[in-house]
């Protein structure tokens, strides 16, 4: 259990879990969440969660019920993100299995994966996929070196700069529900902090920030900072995370 900070709502339970899957799905499709991305930034794709996953999607839309689609997110380093996405071309995309699942976007299946790995990749491969280039930290070289063309950020502090399409356009933009509270990434801001009141998520390091320990945790300051900012760039999509991918 050294990766729970506490009890999750559900109970404690394997990500494979199908009940689970089922509730986390009427409830994303409930929040109008078009899409997921899957992390896979370690080299790691999670090929029996996501195969589980798919198949409970499946069955759900068999029955009636919606479901979200779903994109991976290989990471931005070039020789780990090329063993999550050669695992994923084989046993998913070549395949054409689920395909009714694949999140679309410019009309083919979206995949997040450094470009440097991209340009090298066959021109099957290439013609495939939309492919963009997706990190944490807009202010560092993966985004700044191409000014945020074919970037997207999963993680920013405010204001978060838009993710670019190759030729410059504005397309997608973070929401985050809170940032690094255990001084990670030199920011000790949790879910409380915004630019204008400055102030942390806790009292203490002790839970990495995630108790409801002062007035301000649950108020969601950080969510409603960077939601307001991005309803006013106004992005045809934007991506929901949190710290660590929570």
């Amino acid at each position: 259990f050294g990766h729970y900070w506490a009890e999750p709502y559900l109970g404690y339970y394997r990500s494979d879990d199908e009940w689970v899957i089922r509730k986390h799905t009427y409830q994303l499709v409930a929040a109008g969440i078009d899409f997921i991305f899957v992390d896979a930034t370690n080299g790691l794709t999670y090929e029996n969660t996501y195969e589980t996953l798919l198949r409970v999607w499946s069955e759900m839309r068999a029955e009636g019920h919606d479901t979200p689609q779903i994109c991976f997110h290989c990471g931005d380093e070039r020789d780990v993100a090329a063993n999550s996405f050669k695992a994923l071309w084989n046993n998913l995309y070549s395949t054409g299995r689920y395909e009714d699942l694949w999140f679309r976007h410019e009309g083919k299946p979206l995949i997040l994966l450094p470009r440097a790995l991209y340009s090298k990749l066959s021109k099957e491969m290439q013609d495939f996929f939309t492919a963009r280039q997706s990190w944490a930290f807009t202010n560092d070289d993966w985004y700044t070196s191409r000014r945020g063309r074919g970037r997207w950020a999963w993680a920013d502090m405010y204001p978060q700069k838009p993710g670019l399409s190759p030729e410059g356009d504005v397309e997608q933009m973070i929401i985050m529900s809170g940032f690094w509270a255990n001084g990670s990434n030199g920011t000790n801001a949790g879910r409380s902090y915004t630019k204008a009141n400055g102030i942390p998520a806790h009292e203490g390091d002790w839970d990495f920030g995630f108790a409801l320990m002062n007035t301000t945790s649950g108020l969601g300051l950080a969510f409603q900072e960077h939601f307001d900012y991005a309803m006013e760039v106004d992005p045809p999509l934007v991506m929901i995370t949190g710290w660590n991918e929570w």
